[in-house]
């Protein structure tokens, strides 16, 4: 599985999350996601499974925009 993530997304409230990561494994693997509240831990996941929309740049699946 390769996951390749360069993103903003603007909160409606004001601030940003700016996202630059890359992910690249052979075997099954268990990632986490660590911050505290309100860092845009659930955002993050929201715009990598399509629910929320990121305001420019890529999220890229194994090639797949």
């Amino acid at each position: 599985m390769d996951l390749s993530l360069d993103f903003q997304y603007h909160f409606p409230k004001g601030g940003q999350l700016s996202v630059i990561l890359s992910i690249s494994k052979k075997k099954p693997t268990i990632t986490g996601i660590l911050g505290p509240s309100g860092s845009g831990k659930s955002t993050l996941l929201h715009c990598i499974a399509g629910v929320q929309k990121a305001d420019c740049g890529h999220i890229k699946s194994n090639g797949i925009t």
